[in-house]
């Protein structure tokens, strides 16, 4: 492999890497809040608005993360692969 090869390489092992520690987290925190919600037994609790909206941006932030997860992935697999070249830099 020669050196723009592996540093191609690196750099999308990097951002896989970041982007999977980044889904875990998400799907940790997500997956707390549920949890927290599913225990809620007064529906009526003023406290489950600020519950409601926690979930509701743990969700967004879980998707998010899984998305970017997911292209990060699949960018790694197509250059490993095939030696597809990955698009520019992505948030």
């Amino acid at each position: 492999m020669n050196a723009p090869r592996e540093e191609i390489s690196l750099s999308l092992r990097r951002r896989l890497e970041e982007a999977q520690a980044a889904y875990q987290r998400a799907t940790t925190e997500y997956r707390r809040l549920t949890s927290i919600s599913a225990a809620t037994e007064h529906p009526e609790d003023p406290g489950l608005v600020d519950g409601t909206f926690a979930l509701r941006q743990a969700m967004r932030l879980h998707r998010h993360a899984r998305l970017k997860y997911e292209r990060a992935l699949k960018e790694f697999t197509d250059f490993i692969l095939s030696g597809k070249m990955p698009p520019g830099p992505q948030a």
